[in-house]
């Protein structure tokens, strides 16, 4: 649409003044390109952010200064118009430099500003992303405040393998991560309040699913058993949060295997849903849906969404990744 094509362009101009004032080599500039290329890949513009990381690429081996810059980025353009009709060609972007920027502040959020970086560069199959994944995890490893952080990492990690085809080559590496997620469920010091413990359980959830995608049934099978007994021992059976782990197990088995498989999880959901005691309340009326037509949906049969909040502490959980792979 014209609104999209002035908004790629409005983009486009705000990372040309950005690479002008700065300079093509500075981390700031490759932190706000590889924040772009996130944000045109969120609108489903693939050649649009290939083209901007084929425009970094070129800015690094040019020389700096802004007239090169300037001219680099015309070129740039012209290719990403052209790379409409290829977008199969991968970006081999050098992320080094987003590397040290993370390794230098081990903070969460930078670590997960890192690990957004290494998501969309994951889906381009580009090779650098792997070290970057590594260098997280090694740093992550041993820091308490850095728990949620290495199951994400780990998580990534292995989409990362499954996703350029290495998955049976890197099984050690599978079994590894869900040894982490087995300690999580057995050892951390789980508390029914406490943010940490929900974000946790949701970064377990995301790691077990990466191994069920690339084939470790039978692990994924016993760790999301494991996850569920956790949650409703931690958080309450009754629990929002509780029901929310529950359909989010059945949503893994309803994508990635088949209804029979994912059949138990949301009827465990409707179990405790049901103890609510709000027939219409929507995530019942949803479960209820899926029990009939063998297919959850927050969306009813009249096209709608279902009305409901996830409310926990007067907090609101939004459905997360897990809801929409």
């Amino acid at each position: 649409s014209n609104q999209m094509e002035q908004a790629v362009e409005q983009l486009e101009k705000v990372m040309n003044d950005h690479l002008e004032t700065y300079g093509p080599k500075d981390t700031r500039t490759q932190q706000n390109i590889l924040h772009a290329v996130e944000l045109l890949n969120g609108w489903n513009r693939e050649a649009d952010a290939l083209g901007l990381l084929s425009l970094s690429k070129e800015l690094l081996e040019s020389s700096p200064g802004a007239r090169n810059t300037s001219k680099a980025s015309k070129r740039a353009s012209k290719k990403r118009k052209a790379m409409q009709s290829s977008i199969d060609e991968r970006s081999q972007l050098d992320l080094s430099g987003v590397t040290q920027s993370v390794l230098k502040d081990m903070s969460p959020t930078q670590v997960d500003y890192g690990l957004g970086v290494a998501r969309t560069h994951t889906a381009m199959k580009d090779p650098a992303t792997e070290n970057l994944l590594l260098a997280i995890v090694s740093q992550c490893q041993g820091n308490p405040l850095l728990r949620v952080q290495l199951l994400r990492a780990l998580a990534e990690l292995l989409d990362f393998y499954g996703n350029v085809g290495q998955a049976a080559y890197h099984a050690a590496d599978f079994r590894d991560a869900l040894s982490h997620v087995r300690q999580t469920l057995e050892f951390y010091d789980w508390t029914e309040d406490s943010i940490e413990s929900f974000d946790l359980m949701e970064a377990a959830l995301q790691l077990v699913a990466n191994a069920l995608k690339y084939d470790h049934h039978r692990e994924a099978n016993i760790l999301f058993g494991e996850a569920s007994e956790k949650s409703s021992e931690v958080f309450g059976w009754e629990d929002e949060r509780n029901v929310w782990v529950n359909i989010t197990i059945g949503l893994v088995y309803q994508t990635r295997m088949t209804w029979d498989d994912a059949a138990e999880w949301f009827e465990k959901a409707e179990a405790a849903a049901l103890a609510w005691g709000k027939p219409k309340d929507g995530i019942v009326r949803s479960l209820e849906n899926a029990r009939e037509h063998h297919h959850f949906s927050y969306v009813s049969d009249e096209g709608r969404p279902f009305k409901t909040i996830f409310g926990v502490s007067g907090l609101v959980i939004r459905p997360g990744r897990l809801h929409l792979e």
